[in-house]
């Protein structure tokens, strides 16, 4: 029984003061009015220097623009097109020296004599892989320009008033039409922003 009380006892001090140690309103404002409010200016990219960096470096333009969770996406796209070129060559170099011995000795073995491919058969695919792999570095130059420009608008875009003030209002109206002198029923359409 007396446990029971000393717990209770020791429950009723505890809450009490921490009631006690609440602060005073008009302190806490007074202290508040001493401080001088600081005013943060949102920075903002700019996108000429965006563009720059992402085309000097890949991803730099992103870092820059403060868009780090970008940078997976821009090295895969990278990462996607170098495997491509990096394909397309390995074959390419086969085939072109498959073609290379049939030509120069049909008599002589090259990796693709078992298969009974033909120099012409060579010839075909030698071109076809030409071909991907001129394409793929296309893909290479359109993906670092793509990772640029997107920089670059992204850099714009973050200066975009996105408030939410925009308003469109569409109500109909009458117009004296100048020609005909005679009213005309239209649509007008109002964007406030």
């Amino acid at each position: 029984m007396s446990k029971k009380l000393l717990y209770i006892f020791l429950f009723l001090v505890t809450f009490f003061q921490v009631q006690g140690q609440e602060q005073d309103s008009t302190l806490k404002a007074r202290e508040n009015a001493d401080l001088p409010e600081i005013q943060t200016e949102k920075w903002l990219p700019k996108p000429s220097k965006a563009l720059r960096l992402a085309l000097l470096l890949p991803g730099a333009g992103q870092i820059y623009n403060r868009k780090w969770w970008k940078l997976p996406l821009v090295y895969g796209a990278y990462a996607g097109v170098v495997i491509a070129i990096d394909y397309n060559q390995g074959f390419y170099r086969r085939f072109r020296d498959a073609f290379n011995a049939e030509i120069q000795n049909p008599a002589q073995f090259h990796e693709f004599t078992e298969i009974g491919l033909s120099s012409t058969e060579l010839r075909a695919f030698r071109d076809r892989f030409d071909k991907q792999l001129q394409l793929s570095y296309i893909g290479l130059i359109l993906v670092h320009g793509l990772v640029s420009m997107e920089a670059f608008v992204d850099a714009h875009l973050q200066s975009f008033d996105i408030s939410d003030d925009l308003t469109l209002q569409i109500k109909p109206d009458l117009l004296l039409d100048p020609i005909s002198q005679q009213p005309v029923f239209s649509i007008v359409g109002t964007l406030g922003f």
